[in-house]
């Protein structure tokens, strides 16, 4: 009876570590995959900004895209009157490509659904991915989606002019949602990852 009892609570053990190991291998593997197409340890992109996306329909159907090794990444935060964040964007500077950028709006601790948006400083979460492939660039802009925050990282940032004290993030985050490819409009679905890192 009691080695009964004993090999159901292993046997529970094991199923629960396995469900952990599953659960936490997603982000590892994101991570070791944006690590190898940037050809960095995986270790440094704890302190990096990037993206890494598959998109799902049209043209580019099972593409993966991932941020360049050239480009330039990092992320911004708008306060309301309280000094609380009320918006982060995560840009990445590509000139070959086009700048991508990665808005999230605040509500609370969760980030606003995506929404179609025309204004690229306007009031709603949103996605615009710029790439390229066999010499033909492609604009996927979000109009339905979300994001759902993978970690969190709230620091403090002084400005040195006004000595005021702001809270700044450094976020990592899946999203999924519907996009539209600007140019040939074919509708797409897309997810990824994302990380910004602000280094202040």
């Amino acid at each position: 009876m009691k080695s009964n009892i004993v090999n159901r609570i292993i046997l529970l053990a094991g199923i629960l570590l396995l469900a952990f190991a599953c659960g936490a291998s997603n982000e590892d593997q994101a991570l070791e995959k944006v690590a190898k197409d940037l050809g960095i340890d995986k270790e440094k992109l704890k302190s990096k900004s990037f993206y890494s996306f598959k998109i799902s329909g049209g043209s580019l159907d099972g593409q993966t895209f991932t941020t360049p090794v050239y480009a330039q990444g990092g992320i911004d935060s708008r306060w309301n009157e309280n000094r609380e964040i009320s918006a982060s964007t995560v840009g990445f500077v590509d000139p070959p490509q086009g700048n991508s950028t990665f808005r999230m709006i605040w509500d609370g601790d969760k980030i606003s659904p995506l929404k179609a948006e025309a204004n690229p400083f306007g009031e709603n979460s949103f996605i615009e991915l710029k790439v390229e492939k066999n010499d033909k660039k492609y604009v996927f802009l979000s109009d339905s989606g979300s994001y759902q925050i993978v970690s969190k990282n709230k620091k403090s940032w002084v400005d040195q002019i006004t000595k005021d004290e702001y809270p700044i993030l450094d976020i990592e985050a899946e999203f999924e949602g519907d996009f539209t490819e600007a140019t040939s409009g074919e509708k797409v679905k897309i997810k990824g990852w994302v990380k910004g890192f602000d280094p202040r």
